[in-house]
């Protein structure tokens, strides 16, 4: 089920945000829109479970804001000769990077379209994905259960007035121990999950990282930190915004060398648990005690199975499982 959504906003205001220190961009960690806060910044606490995809801020929010800012500015001057009081250092260029991937949405939404089936359908034909059409009877019952969690996803998402410009759509995967959020509205799912009951827990954090919007951040983020300048880093975000479909092989290969999207980084997935509790606390009320436990065993148990496989990302890239407790324990304290 696909929820209708609004007219994109392009922006074509030019934000003015001045620099600050260390190198990182001063910019917005939230924005109006029809008169509601939309949070591009994380917040560990998930005060807005949805975030917009009507503001893909690709003008102004992309573009604008890097052309603006005083740090590109005093930095371009210094390439071409003029003398400034401040600069940017070339060893900053990392840090800017992230801020322009994380804190500003700019890459088109067709961009993540193309690239988020383009993942599901290589998956489905090399095994890794069970079609939807299976006529195996178990992986039918799976699916049904996965369809039933979704259609409690959905009626809550239109009842916050979240508007989502595709349809959500959950996978079963014959991967051992992973689930993961994609671009463009797709989950993935382990059958084991599926078959030990963990899948409402474990779906109430991925479906988070969609809401809330971080697989397009991480998108951005996998494109733009290849960068080595200012230059190249205004350039990926011109180009990849012209919607040349020649472009898109040159990102999608950037992209891939991150591999799964099953990691984000730290302050994401705090937000994508503490989302993970509210949506669960709205959905199951009187399980709430129940699920706020299991989310706190799937941590360690995740842990443990990270800790066993030769996985290339670190577990460092996910916060301390202290840290993530205790917030989760604290954002239960206000549901």
């Amino acid at each position: 089920m696909k929820i209708a959504n609004k007219s994109f906003l392009f922006l074509s205001t030019i934000f003015i945000f001045g620099g600050c220190a260390n190198g990182t961009l001063d910019l917005p960690n939230s924005l109006t829109i029809d008169g509601k806060p939309q949070f591009i910044g994380v917040d560990h606490t998930c005060k807005e479970m949805y975030e917009s995809y009507d503001a893909n801020l690709e003008s102004a929010m992309g573009i604008g804001i890097i052309l603006a800012s005083k740090k590109i500015e005093s930095f371009t001057n210094k390439l071409s000769g003029t003398t400034t009081k401040s600069t940017i250092k070339e060893s900053e260029i990392k840090t800017l990077a992230r801020d322009v991937a994380k804190k500003s949405f700019w890459i088109p939404l067709n961009f993540e379209k193309l690239y988020g089936e383009s993942l599901i359908e290589e998956r489905l034909k090399d095994g890794r994905l069970i079609n939807k059409n299976t006529k195996n009877k178990k992986y039918i019952g799976m699916y049904k259960k996965l369809d039933d969690f979704k259609k409690k996803y959905i009626a809550h998402a239109i009842a916050e007035n979240a508007q989502f410009p595709f349809d959500v759509d959950i996978y079963i995967s014959t991967e051992k121990d992973t689930a993961e959020a994609i671009p463009y509205g797709k989950v993935i799912i382990s059958e084991n999950y599926v078959a030990n009951g963990r899948y409402k827990t474990i779906l109430a954090h991925e479906l988070s990282h969609v809401a809330k919007r971080h697989t397009t951040k991480e998108m951005q983020y996998r494109i733009v930190s290849v960068a080595d300048s200012v230059t190249d880093i205004l350039g990926i975000v011109k180009n990849i915004q012209s919607e040349d479909a020649g472009q898109f092989n040159q990102f999608f290969n950037a992209i891939n060398v991150k591999g799964k999207f099953e990691k984000y980084s730290q302050d994401m997935e705090l937000e994508a648990d503490a989302c993970g509790v509210r949506l669960l606390g709205k959905l199951y009320p009187e399980n709430k005690a129940k699920h706020i436990d299991e989310m706190i065993l799937n941590i360690d148990r995740t842990l443990q199975e990270e800790d066993t496989q030769n996985n290339h990302y670190t577990i460092q890239e996910h916060p301390d499982k202290n840290i993530r407790i205790e917030n989760i324990k604290e954002v239960a304290k206000l549901i």
